[in-house]
């Protein structure tokens, strides 16, 4: 293991007593990134929230997210095109898009 010059093993008895006598907590005021507080928010809320992202999504999951994002996006063209000529510009889009294969197959 390579070592930075000045670097000393921590204490740790120390640092446990400090724990007991301070509480295990840093009560510094901690700013959070964005991704941080969607976190803090998500698991407050009840959710179960991982340690790490995870990908795998059930199908109806996907669907339900992908109807949630449709809608929005509907919400956005509406303000400036009747909802004829929204969904046609949208199926355009969609027509003349390329082909994105799956990346994995769940086993």
């Amino acid at each position: 293991i390579i070592k930075p010059s000045g670097w000393k093993a921590p204490d740790v008895e120390a640092e446990i007593q400090r724990q007991i006598e301070d509480g295990a907590w840093d009560e510094r005021e901690i700013e959070l990134t964005d991704a941080a507080q969607v976190r803090e928010f998500t698991a407050g809320a009840g959710s179960v929230c991982p340690g790490r992202p995870e990908v795998a999504m059930t199908e109806d999951e996907v669907n339900f997210l992908g109807k949630m994002i449709l809608d929005e996006v509907m919400e956005l063209f509406a303000t400036v095109h009747p909802p004829a000529e929204a969904k046609a510009i949208l199926k355009g889009f969609i027509d003349t898009s390329k082909d994105i294969p799956k990346p994995f197959s769940r086993a």
